[in-house]
């Protein structure tokens, strides 16, 4: 499963999509990038409040769950865990000895990507319509 959530909308987009990139390319990639960075904070914030260990763990509460864009050229970006700030995160999201597995990532990325999508969608669909 890993420990990052990554969300691939182009094919959501549809005609609009098309729309948007013949009209406006280079201001479609950068609706894109604000939409997507947007999105990792609401998935970031997510996870680190519905984690079941959060009493316990407040790195994970805090800062250790971060938004990941080095891919943003790549239109990609993830949520992820920094094993620095959290080294027990892994163990928590995976599972571990009698620890059941709390995949809180991948749980936030599956209840928010329809608010980041949407979200997205919107920006994509301002450009197609101008």
């Amino acid at each position: 499963m890993g420990l990052s959530y990554e969300i691939n909308f182009e094919s959501a987009f549809g005609d609009t999509f098309l729309k948007a990139a013949q009209k406006h390319p280079q201001e479609l990639v950068r609706q894109i990038k604000i939409g997507i960075k947007q999105g990792l904070g609401i998935i970031a914030e997510s996870a680190r409040n519905n984690h079941r260990f959060k009493d316990r763990t407040p790195n994970l509460s805090t800062h250790a769950i971060q938004e990941d864009v080095r891919k943003i050229d790549k239109l990609i970006g993830s949520v992820k865990i920094d094993p620095v700030q959290a080294s027990y995160g892994a163990r928590i999201h995976e599972g571990f000895g009698t620890w059941d597995p709390d995949p809180f990532i991948h749980n936030a990325g599956k209840r928010e990507e329809k608010t980041v999508i949407n979200n997205i969608f919107k920006r994509v669909k301002k450009l197609a319509e101008k």
